[in-house]
C-alpha cells in the first residue's frame, strides 16, 4: 500500500475514533491483500478481493472471526478511502454452531460443594 493510501486510511480511522489496535489490524489487512496479488490495493477488482477472502477461508482455514476482521477492514478501506460506490465482496454468514456448556454430574456438584464447605467459627 502506498504511503498516501496508508495516510488517508489512517486519517479516516482516526477521525472515526477507531482504536489503535483496530487501525493496525485494518492497515495490515489491506497490506496483506496487496501483497497476495503483488498489486496496489486500488488496482484490484471485486473478484480478486473475493478470491482472497475465499483463500483465507478455504486454504488458510481462518476462523470466521478472523475473516470478519479482514472483511471489515477491506470494506472500510474500499468504501471510505477509495470511495467505491459498491463493494461486491462478501463473506458467508457465521455458522449457527455454538458450544454447549459443560454440565456437571450430581456427584461432581456434591464434591465441589463439599470441598468449599467451611466450619462456622463461634
Amino acid at each position: 500500500m502506498s504511503a498516501l493510501l496508508r495516510t488517508k486510511f489512517t486519517n479516516h480511522m482516526t477521525l472515526r475514533g477507531f482504536s489503535p489496535k483496530t487501525k493496525e489490524a485494518y492497515i495490515g489487512t489491506v497490506a496483506r491483500l496487496a501483497g497476495y496479488f503483488h498489486k496496489s490495493p486500488d488496482r484490484l477488482s471485486n473478484d480478486q478481493i473475493q478470491a482472497y477472502l475465499l483463500h483465507l477461508i478455504n486454504e488458510r482455514k481462518l476462523a470466521w472471526s478472523s475473516v470478519n476482521v479482514v472483511f471489515s477492514g477491506l470494506r472500510c478501506f474500499y468504501s471510505n478511502v477509495l470511495k467505491w460506490d459498491k463493494t461486491l465482496f462478501h463473506i458467508p454468514p457465521r455458522s449457527g454452531q455454538k458450544k454447549l456448556p459443560k454440565l456437571l454430574s450430581l456427584e461432581q456438584v456434591h464434591r465441589k460443594l463439599k470441598a468449599t464447605a467451611y466450619k462456622k467459627i463461634n
